[in-house]
């Protein structure tokens, strides 16, 4: 159910807007352990609500809050074959679904998982006569609980912390690890601006600053699988970690536009940025940690200031096209990673800032009467000391942890288009992707990568297609068809410390198509829609572990779904 209401309360000064869903999520993965059906299954709901008061012609302010709640029942991954048992040498088919191709992701325990998400801003507008005054005010808090059943991650091959554990307490047990991470972060950011057409220049300047306060912690129990609800401490419990991490950025930047003549504008900008990282990790007692007792760790600081520019120049050759070019620089800062309880060989508690200097040629605009729209581009970025998602797997266990390290150099260099064509009043046709050269440009050892390799998850080739088809039946009413086909090339997984070249796997490529189609009768709407016609595989992620069996595991995209949508107007 999705609702919104608009309601002015005094003619052209005040007017509120406020927007609610509550969707019941579809479960499709499997745990025969517990004897789940459709065990990933949930419900999402949520609230947005906005208010705009126009004081006078020059002044507004627009306050606006969104709530959002996630309840899954367990995670949405499936068991894959995945690469624990012989993690030096993957089997070819390690991304795979298990199970002869059956949607499972087994546990003893209940995996549930919660997310909270909650955004409070509120924008300020001053029109000061040759300058425009902006304010923006934000606070975001989110938070994510999640429960994992640990006891099938592998103590030796072959053997998992189930079985190696359970006969110090005497009995079959199951690991539970509970996970909570929850960040707030407030941002304000002010700006001034000239008015434009008031010279050939155009300006703004602004001030940026940033506090954020997150928190990671992660709790173990040893639970008795012959009576779930017991938690046992003898000879030891399960221990806990808890990091506690701030960060805080202040920036300024300014930008100034030059309208060289009528229909061509040049642009330079610059920002100037320092953050500040500090972070703390303590330790609890007990099997998880393997300490005979509480540690903390001493508190990691680290500080850092980048300046980043850009340069552009457009020229519009004829109504509603524009042609351009542009360079520019990034900067994104380092940080410390999650310090797990025992760090396996090649794991990095810090990472460095990365930086890139980006080209792009790009043309955007309309033709033919509006009925064709394209916006097409071509783009370099080369990047030093990428920071690339990495894992390292103990090679004693299999077992993995995931951080951030840097990669050194690499680029990403293709082209990306979207195209839109109206072919009648009642047709038209869409096309967008992206071909796309990712890679290494140097040997990474950090990372287990080689000049050469592809960068995670980057697709060499994406493209969607989409027809749409609206006609007019009778006076009042209107039928809507409509086709999607998406193609997303194979990509390759995170990038392994050690050992080298085992997570790095190649994800194979996929289709799927969706249908839809109704009738619009004004006031009201019905239509039907069926996603993923093909029941396709499409593999999002993979891990080599963490699946019950020494499985691998991995997030899919969603099965076939049909659906039926009803909408009215009052």
């Amino acid at each position: 159910m999705r609702g919104v209401v608009n309601i002015p309360i005094t003619e052209d000064t005040v007017a509120i807007r406020v927007s609610g869903l509550f969707e019941r999520l579809p479960g499709y993965i499997d745990n025969n352990l517990r004897g789940d059906r459709n065990a990933n299954g949930g419900e999402r709901y949520g609230i947005r609500g906005s208010l705009l008061w126009q004081a006078s012609p020059d002044f507004s302010v627009r306050l606006a809050a969104i709530w959002q709640r996630d309840d899954l029942d367990a995670t949405p991954t499936v068991e894959l074959v995945g690469a624990m048992l012989t993690p030096t040498h993957p089997p070819a088919d390690a991304t795979a679904i298990a199970h002869g191709g059956d949607l499972q992701r087994n546990s003893r325990i209940a995996e549930p998982v919660k997310r909270d998400a909650q955004i409070y801003s509120a924008t300020l507008n001053y029109n000061a006569g040759p300058v425009a005054i902006t304010s923006v005010t934000s606070l975001a808090r989110t938070r994510v609980n999640m429960v994992l059943d640990v006891s099938y991650e592998s103590a030796a091959p072959g053997v998992t912390f189930g079985d190696f554990v359970g006969p110090l307490y005497g009995q079959p047990i199951s690991i539970r690890s509970g996970n909570l991470a929850s960040v707030r972060r407030f941002n304000q950011e002010i700006r001034i601006a000239s008015v434009p057409g008031n010279g050939p220049f155009d300006y703004l300047v602004g001030l940026f600053y940033a506090d954020e306060k997150s928190r990671v912690t992660q709790v173990f129990d040893i639970l008795s699988v012959a009576q779930p609800a017991q938690v046992l401490t003898a000879p030891f419990p399960g221990g806990a970690l808890d990091i506690p991490a701030s960060y805080e950025e202040l920036a300024g930047f300014g930008q100034l536009t030059w309208h060289v003549a009528p229909n061509v504008e040049a642009t330079a900008g610059a920002r100037y940025s320092r953050n500040w990282q500090q972070s703390q990790a303590t330790k609890l007692f007990g099997f998880a940690t393997q300490l005979t007792g509480d540690v903390t760790d001493p508190l990691s600081k680290v500080s850092d200031g980048k300046a980043t520019w850009s340069g552009a120049i457009s020229w519009h050759p004829v109504e509603r096209v524009n042609l351009y070019a542009r360079v520019a620089t990034g900067y994104r800062p380092g940080g410390p990673n999650a310090i797990p309880s025992v760090a396996s060989p090649g794991y990095l508690t810090r990472y460095k800032p990365d930086t890139t200097v980006n080209y792009e040629l790009g043309a955007k605009g309309e033709l033919f009467d509006r009925r064709l729209a394209f916006d097409v581009s071509l783009f370099t970025i080369d990047w030093s000391d990428i920071q690339i998602p990495t894992i390292s797997i103990n090679p004693d266990t299999g077992v993995p942890q995931n951080f951030t390290a840097n990669g050194g150099k690499a680029r990403s260099r293709g082209a990306e288009y979207a195209l839109r064509l109206s072919a009648t009043s009642q047709l038209s046709l869409s096309v967008s992707g992206s071909l796309v050269d990712a890679d290494l440009r140097a040997d990474a050892p950090t990372i287990g990568g080689v000049r050469g390799d592809q960068l995670p998850y980057v697709p060499r080739f994406s493209n969607t297609v989409s027809v749409d088809y609206r006609a007019p039946v009778g006076d009042d009413a209107k039928i809507f068809a409509g086709i999607d086909w998406a193609y997303v090339g194979a990509r390759y997984s995170n990038f392994a410390a050690t050992p080298v070249h085992t997570i790095h796997q190649r994800l194979p490529d996929y289709h799927s198509v969706n249908l839809r189609g109704g009738v619009d009768f004004g006031r009201f709407q019905l239509d039907a829609f069926v996603t993923n016609v093909g029941d396709s595989r499409g593999l999002y992620s993979y891990l080599s572990g963490a699946g019950a069996n020494a499985t691998g595991t991995g997030v899919i995209q969603q099965p076939r779904t049909f659906g039926l949508r009803f909408g009215a107007e009052f």
